[in-house]
């Protein structure tokens, strides 16, 4: 079972990036693994496929001895670090899945047979992730103009991007997508704040404008209140959290981000960030994160408190009129602005090449 076990969570990690084009190196396949348990659900849920049959190997007659010869022998692993093991376990199976043509290899890079397109070939789509991590370099000094306006609402506390440039895979016409932790009770206060000074600097269009808006800031979270709800806790979500790219945190809110969900380690194998992989620095003025005491101070901060109440209230009758934000996704303390089909497409897709996949598997073996 567990060669089966990891057989899956090589053509699910594989399943889930080929769907957006995106070829992985090994290293990026190690890197996002799903975990064991998930890949026990999928077993579950597909392993009919597969027959009698629990791993690559054929199965084993009756009357014959168990067969210690087609993989690492079980003492030669368990002798080997954790990391060394996983490593080992997955060139097997990736060396396995190649002979049997489920899996392409070129260049390093690896992607599902099942998930290549007709008049596409795995040439065509290095090429293009080799285009796409050049251009989305590119882009990092964007990424300085928006910590730069971020720096302007002291109440705004981290930030790091997510979607396509967060792995490097962004194309000319891609959304800069962004998370955003601001400090308690303020949430609605640093998104009016930011997005009129963004306005009126010229760095956002006007708010009733039709020119296309490049920087989405789509995902909002007070620092009180990181765990993303039940609704959110996907394999998609799973990926999107993992993978932010944090380029600015004043008080290291990535690592109670990560903390508040370790939701994520029932689908993804490795803790820590996956992407870029870069450390996010602390803020640049101290004095902005101490919080006066006083009556005055106290006064302001209630007042501040019921202003942000009444901001949420105007901004959401706002979103609901013009956009189709499910309301479920708004609240005073966290905020979603992403378009919730998108994501079931995503997981559908997955599924139906995970399926494609075992098919063949069940074929073969």
């Amino acid at each position: 079972m567990r060669n089966l076990s990891f057989v899956y969570q090589t053509i699910a990690t594989l399943a889930y990036s080929n769907q957006f084009n995106w070829p992985l190196s090994f290293d990026e396949v190690y890197q996002r693994l799903i975990s064991v348990e998930l890949a026990k659900q999928l077993i579950a849920q597909y392993g009919g496929h597969l027959g009698r049959s629990q791993s690559l190997n054929k199965p084993k007659k009756a009357e014959q001895p168990a067969d210690t010869s087609a993989d690492t022998s079980t003492d030669a692993l368990a002798e080997q670090p954790a990391d060394t093991k996983v490593k080992s376990q997955l060139q097997q199976t990736l060396n396995k899945l190649l002979k049997s043509g489920i899996v392409l290899e070129q260049a390093g890079e690896f992607f599902l047979s099942s998930a290549l397109k007709p008049q596409q070939t795995l040439t065509q789509l290095i090429t293009q992730k080799k285009k796409n991590q050049e251009f989305s370099n590119s882009l990092r000094s964007e990424l300085m103009q928006v910590k730069q306006a971020l720096k302007k609402i002291s109440w705004i506390r981290a930030s790091g991007v997510t979607g396509a440039l967060a792995v490097a895979n962004t194309q000319a016409d891609d959304d800069l997508d962004f998370l955003i932790i601001t400090e308690d009770n303020r949430l609605w206060l640093s998104r009016f704040r930011l997005l009129f000074y963004l306005v009126v600097t010229g760095q956002k269009p006007f708010f009733f404008s039709e020119k296309k808006d490049r920087w989405c800031f789509n995902l909002w979270l007070e620092s009180s209140a990181l765990s993303l709800p039940s609704a959110k806790q996907s394999i998609y979500g799973a990926y999107e959290a993992k993978q932010v790219n944090w380029f600015y945190d004043c008080q290291r809110l990535s690592q109670d981000f990560y903390q508040k969900n370790q939701w994520i380690e029932k689908y993804l194998l490795h803790k820590g960030l996956v992407g870029f992989n870069q450390e996010a620095p602390a803020c640049d003025n101290l004095r902005k994160v101490v919080k006066k005491k006083g009556f005055s101070s106290e006064l302001k901060d209630m007042i501040l408190t019921k202003l942000n109440k009444l901001a949420y209230l105007i901004q959401k009758k706002h979103i609901f009129k013009k956009t189709n934000v499910a309301r479920a996704n708004l609240s005073l303390r966290q905020a979603f602005f992403h378009d919730d089909e998108s994501y079931k497409k995503f997981i559908q897709e997955w599924q139906r090449l995970l399926q494609l996949s075992c098919e063949k598997l069940g074929r073969i073996i």
